[in-house]
Order: C-alpha cells, then sequence, then structure tokens
C-alpha cells in the first residue's frame, strides 16, 4: 500500500553526529514508510525537476546494487515521494528527442552494427510483446547520457534486418514528431541540450543533503 503523507512542519534536523535527519509531522522517517511512499519520477521528459527535491537517503529499498545512482526523497505540492536517479551514463533518460533522433539515424542508414560499434556511440534497438501487442525501444548514448525512448515497431525491423517500406516509415516519423523529421545534425543538437539537461539535474542532486532513514 502507497503511503503519501500531507506534509505539516516538514523537517530535516540535523544531529550532534552531523546525520540529517528527515522527519514528518514531527515523527522520524524509517525505512518502512520510505518504501511505502509512491515511487515517482523526479526528472521530467525535458529534463527539469517535478518538485522540490529534500535529500539523498542513505539506503538502497530494491536490490539494486551495480550502476551508480542515489535514492531522493522529493515533495510534489504537499506529497512526498521519492525516486531513484541514475547517474547520466545510466541514465535510461526518456526525453522524446531520443525518439526522434533514432528514427532519423535510422532512415539515414542506421542499421545493427554488433560489437563492431564504438562503445561511445552506443545505439541499440529492441522489440517484444506486453498487454499492448509488440513494443519497439531504442536504447542510445549521447554527449555521455543514455537515452531510452519507445519507437515504432517497424523502425526497428529497419535497424536489424534492413527491410521496410522507406516511404510509409518517413510518414510515421512525421506524424511522431508532428510535422516533417529534422535531420540527423539538427537533431543531434537538440539531444545535446537534453543531455546538458539531465546532468544539470544530476549536479544539482550531488549538491543535497545526505537523510537517514531510521530502521
Amino acid at each position: 500500500m502507497s503511503f503519501s503523507p500531507t506534509i505539516n512542519q516538514p523537517a530535516i534536523e540535523t544531529a550532534t553526529v552531523e546525520i540529517r535527519v528527515l522527519t514528518v509531522n514531527g515523527r522520524s522517517m524509517n525505512t518502512g514508510r520510505f518504501r511505502q511512499l509512491i515511487d515517482a519520477p523526479l526528472i521530467s521528459p525535458a529534463g527539469e525537476f517535478e518538485g522540490e527535491p529534500w535529500g539523498a537517503v542513505n539506503l538502497h529499498p530494491d536490490k539494486c546494487e551495480g550502476d551508480d545512482h542515489v535514492h531522493v526523497v522529493w515533495q510534489d505540492g504537499d506529497q512526498l515521494r521519492r525516486a531513484r536517479i541514475n547517474a547520466p551514463e545510466h541514465a535510461l533518460f526518456e526525453a522524446p528527442v531520443a525518439a526522434h533522433y533514432a528514427m532519423a539515424r535510422i532512415l539515414d542508414g542506421e542499421r545493427d552494427l554488433g560489437a563492431a560499434r564504438n562503445p561511445s556511440d552506443y545505439f541499440r534497438c529492441y522489440s517484444g510483446r506486453d498487454r499492448n501487442g509488440r513494443t519497439a525501444y531504442v536504447r542510445l548514448r549521447h554527449d555521455e547520457v543514455l537515452f531510452l525512448s519507445a519507437i515504432p515497431v517497424a523502425f526497428d525491423s529497419l535497424w536489424q534486418y534492413g527491410s521496410g517500406d522507406m516511404g510509409a516509415l518517413r510518414l510515421a516519423a512525421d506524424e511522431v514528431y508532428g510535422g516533417p523529421l529534422p535531420s540527423v545534425e539538427d537533431l543531434a543538437d537538440q539531444l545535446s541540450w537534453a543531455a546538458d539537461a539531465y546532468r544539470a539535474a544530476w549536479s544539482a542532486l550531488e549538491g543535497l543533503p545526505q537523510l537517514f532513514v531510521g530502521g
């Protein structure tokens, strides 16, 4: 069951040993209450904060060892939320421009190169099935930020197998973009702005206080 406390007189108290203790309504946040907070993205697709981050907590609640990341408590209106934020190189940042850029590259001749690709230019499409049918996604690295985005399934087929109706694919790309799809170069510039925004958000999180969540 999710926990959405209404905040009355929120406070971050500093103990004598310089550990900052998160309190809500005068009660210290413990592990159980933290786990019950609604897990919601703090960083928007535009790279902006959806609310006010309070600080990074001292625990990893979901067996999430591995990639560099932090768990943050943040405020959305009068509610508290929690979020996992990945470092830029592991971000899986879902900026819409990532899909536009991927489609432009595929239309421009981008194909599956397997192990031959330069790791700094990571670009991979994949597909699967869920309750809505077959879906396709792209993961790509740009300016040292890892992006993730849904793309039309036909683009995954073109990337993997080189097969597809180019005219129909161009129309599909224009529909997703909402007009004529710009060039790879123009979209790369837009993707760089998105990468800059994510890195700026990550840097801002690094300056947050460390919050102690008790057992």
